[in-house]
């Protein structure tokens, strides 16, 4: 007699327990996914947030100017900051008659603390101050709403940095006052 032996499948009698091989590898790509998002949306916030603060920052700045005062370029002596803010305070009293709006006096320049370069707008409207320092005292030397006139460059000693419209530069390298004093 033959014998018949049972056709079933022993794949079905041995079933598997716990995670296979796909399975871990479906998880494992989902929790990268998930935290590249994390990662990515954490440095977008950064960058968002920096920007935000440099706009921030410039736009107090503007008001600052909209609303006027002093900004500082260059470092100056406590001494000459409270002769620049009475100078100030001077001009801002003229401009409330003749020009109203912001005042904005900006410290520009400033030579070993004896010349120092102002720009000055009342309204909108202004020029350059070079304010010399003279006896302990700044004095208004020269004024300009494009180059200052050699006669006060020459009559104050004013530095070829602030006033360079009134210089001729020479061979070696030097600089000479104009001997024409129109610039």
């Amino acid at each position: 007699m033959p014998i018949i032996t049972s056709c079933t499948n022993k794949n079905t009698e041995h079933r598997q327990a716990g995670f296979g091989l796909i399975e871990v590898a479906l998880v494992l790509i989902v929790v990268s996914l998930l935290g590249a998002t994390g990662w990515y949306a954490l440095r977008s916030k950064d960058r968002t947030d920096k920007i935000l603060n440099g706009a921030a920052a410039e736009s107090d700045q503007t008001k600052a100017a909209a609303q006027g005062g002093i900004k500082y370029r260059v470092n100056l002596p406590t001494d000459l900051k409270t002769q620049i803010q009475t100078f100030y305070n001077n001009f801002k009293s003229t401009c409330a008659i003749v020009a109203p709006g912001p005042v904005v006096f900006d410290v520009l320049k400033n030579v070993k603390d004896q010349q120092i370069q102002v720009k000055e707008t009342c309204g909108g409207v202004g020029g350059s101050h070079i304010y010399v320092l003279q006896s302990g005292k700044l004095v208004d030397a020269a004024i300009s709403s494009g180059t200052y006139a050699c006669t006060d460059v020459d009559q104050y000693k004013i530095s070829s940095q602030l006033a360079s419209n009134c210089y001729v530069s020479n061979l070696d390298g030097s600089q000479t006052l104009r001997t024409n004093t129109n610039p």
